[in-house]
């Protein structure tokens, strides 16, 4: 398998001090913390990303590979909603989705802090043209 790196440049490396792992590669997930940070969940059958913040990331996650493989099954009480996640969770489940952590700093348990990060790589997102974004969330509140 050809291993990509998908690191590019106008990516953030630091937010307010905190670095940034913005170097998502196919297969080289890692395992998730129990703590609270940033992560992005890369959906690789589409080059997509969706970016999401929580107190406990490995936590988070877990309940987002319930909820796409019961997508994928048909077994969702919310298996009829659509938009961009739930079209590509009905047709891929948890297939090609990989976890990444873009910062578990522990300044992150700061609730306010984690929100304003994750508003900023929203930003970011909307106007990079690499992935496809799927961040449909709307965080700009957090934005100063």
């Amino acid at each position: 398998m050809l291993e990509i790196d998908h690191t590019l440049s106008g990516q953030p490396t630091a937010f307010l001090g905190l670095p940034l792992n913005m170097a998502w590669r196919k297969g080289h997930s890692q395992d998730l913390p129990r703590c609270a940070g940033v992560y992005v969940e890369v959906l690789w059958p589409v080059r997509g990303i969706r970016i999401g913040q929580s107190k406990n990331i490995l936590s988070r996650h877990r309940g987002a590979l319930q909820w796409y493989r019961a997508m994928k099954d048909g077994t969702d009480r919310n298996i009829n909603r659509r938009g961009i996640l739930p079209d590509y969770a009905r047709q891929y489940g948890a297939d090609g989705l990989e976890a990444f952590v873009i910062s578990s700093d522990p300044a992150l348990a700061d609730d306010l802090l984690r929100k304003r990060l994750e508003a900023h790589l929203h930003e970011w997102a909307r106007t990079q043209t690499v992935w496809r974004n799927f961040n449909t969330e709307n965080t700009s509140r957090y934005l100063g």
